[in-house]
């Protein structure tokens, strides 16, 4: 397996409420989550429309606070970063496994690249990729990235 995520936007996202007021928030990367931050801590879309800090985790769920972000303090007792997720990356030593993979991948070039050679042909090295793109279209009512047809 080999993979990565595009690393998430840099700057700030401006994120509206219900009422028209604005916060700027922060996206996580995916492997820790891709979630929206304010000022370190975890907002998550409640059912109304509004943006409310996140309270906790349950599996891959966040769960609502009902302090909305932006105009209430985060609920005391909630950490930051309470969607961040283990790096998926990562193996069971704390090791980046693309690392680990690569150097495979370098080592079988090589000895590929060797048998060739002695053999007088030329090397092909060939690994399948897939490439996935999200996006959404406003024009078509779309308010959250979808895959497009």
């Amino acid at each position: 397996m080999w993979g990565d995520f595009y690393p998430a936007f840099p700057g700030d996202i401006v994120v509206r409420q219900p009422d028209g007021s604005t916060f700027k928030a922060q996206l996580t990367n995916g492997e820790i989550g891709g979630n929206l931050e304010l000022d370190g801590y975890t907002v998550t879309k409640r059912a109304d429309g509004w943006w409310v800090y996140a309270s906790g985790r349950d599996g891959t769920t966040l769960s609502e606070s009902s302090s909305r972000a932006g105009h209430d303090d985060p609920p005391e007792g909630v950490v930051q970063g309470v969607g961040r997720t283990r790096n998926v990356w990562l193996d069971a030593n704390g090791l980046d496994m693309r690392a680990q993979m690569l150097k495979q991948l370098q080592i079988a070039s090589w000895k590929a690249s060797q048998e060739a050679a002695a053999n007088g042909e030329a090397r092909v090295f060939r690994f399948p990729v897939l490439m996935l793109a999200t996006w959404w279209d406003e024009e078509a009512g779309q308010t959250e990235p979808q895959f497009q047809e």
